[in-house]
């Protein structure tokens, strides 16, 4: 998809054939980004335009190997972003003939975020995460097994 959108906008296909593409998981598990979303809310990277010095800029690698069913946004946010992009998608359509102007898919949500394979992962990873990191997740899992006792 990338290089198809190259190409439209005028990239020749020598140069395309040099860009080394590196996949990535770009779909990472629900788990792991309510888990950072947790310790932004509570110590976010940047404070004031700088560096939280809790913090460090790679503390979330870790997180990444977290496995489980993956996040995706919720129908609704979906949509929003949908609408709001439509004004550039219709620019590149009209002026490269680029038509990413299909709605979102509606899909089921699998509200299910920690699976058996999540909670090995945690485990597995806490060992390597940097010690207030460690304290942040520690707070997010006991305030996640108070809510779901309740």
């Amino acid at each position: 998809m990338i290089g198809q959108f190259l190409s439209l906008v005028g990239i020749s296909k020598e140069a395309l054939e040099k860009i080394k593409e590196i996949k990535t998981n770009e779909r990472v598990s629900a788990a792991a980004i309510e888990i950072m979303d947790f310790i932004n809310r509570k110590k976010p990277l940047v404070v004031d335009g700088k560096l939280n010095p809790e913090r460090k800029v790679i503390d979330f690698k870790p997180l990444y190997q977290i496995r489980g069913p993956k996040f995706s946004l919720s129908p609704e946010v979906e949509r929003k972003a949908w609408e709001t992009s439509q004004k550039n998608v219709m620019w590149l359509k009209d002026n490269y003939g680029i038509n990413y102007s299909n709605p979102p898919v509606e899909k089921p949500i699998d509200q299910k975020v920690f699976s058996e394979e999540t909670i090995e992962d945690i485990l597995a990873i806490y060992k390597n995460l940097p010690d207030v990191m460690k304290e942040m997740l520690f707070e997010y899992l006991t305030e996640k097994l108070a809510g779901s006792l309740r």
